[in-house]
């Protein structure tokens, strides 16, 4: 794909130089829309993503069932927090209460 520079597009004649100024600058600023929403978008996704993944994991536990309720990510001081976390031991038919803790806080160091 080639691209045209300033003295290229001042060349071209009438209305065509000035629709491919638009479209240069459309592309430009959807580009950096683009970057702006993208990490803010990703940071409000995170929590949903390793709840969903947690859930998962504790529910894949051979002989226990489990299941969160929240999980608060905090990026500034790389930790997290883990809000009710419900455990529970499968003894033949009846489910057992194994864990009941509130809130959690992990953090890296």
């Amino acid at each position: 794909m080639a691209y045209l520079t300033g003295s290229a597009i001042t060349a071209l004649k009438g209305r065509h130089a000035h629709i491919i100024s638009i479209c240069g600058a459309t592309i430009a600023l959807g580009f950096a829309a683009f970057l702006m929403i993208a990490p803010i978008a990703g940071r409000l996704y995170l929590p949903v993503c390793a709840t969903d993944h947690v859930n998962n994991t504790l529910n894949n536990i051979k002989g226990y069932t489990g299941f969160i309720f929240a999980v608060d990510i905090h990026l500034y001081r790389c930790a997290y927090t883990i809000h009710n976390l419900k455990l529970s031991k499968n003894v033949k038919s009846t489910s057992v209460p194994f864990l009941d803790i509130k809130n959690t806080n992990f953090s890296v160091q």
